[in-house]
């Protein structure tokens, strides 16, 4: 079994997880703000309308936007080469 070595800038791999980390959980709360701050105009505007085209895609963007900010695709090739 071939070990491969500890790369150089670890350190630097390390800081950079911990930003984007960091980043995501600040990009979640801004948004869960965001929706509590809007919440009655939404219940009043959105919810209490009828079914049409614009609440079905309002909502898909509303509500998708968490899994969005917190889904962040890494490739550990870049990384690590």
């Amino acid at each position: 079994m071939l070990v491969k070595p500890i790369p150089d800038n670890l350190s630097q791999i390390v800081a950079d997880g911990r930003l984007t980390n960091y980043s995501t959980v600040v990009s979640i709360t801004l948004l869960a703000f965001d929706h509590i701050l809007t919440l009655g105009e939404e219940v009043e505007l959105i919810w209490k309308s009828r079914w049409s085209l614009f609440k079905a895609v309002y909502l898909w963007v509303r509500n998708s936007s968490y899994g969005r900010v917190s889904y962040l695709p890494v490739d550990s090739n870049d990384i690590l080469h």
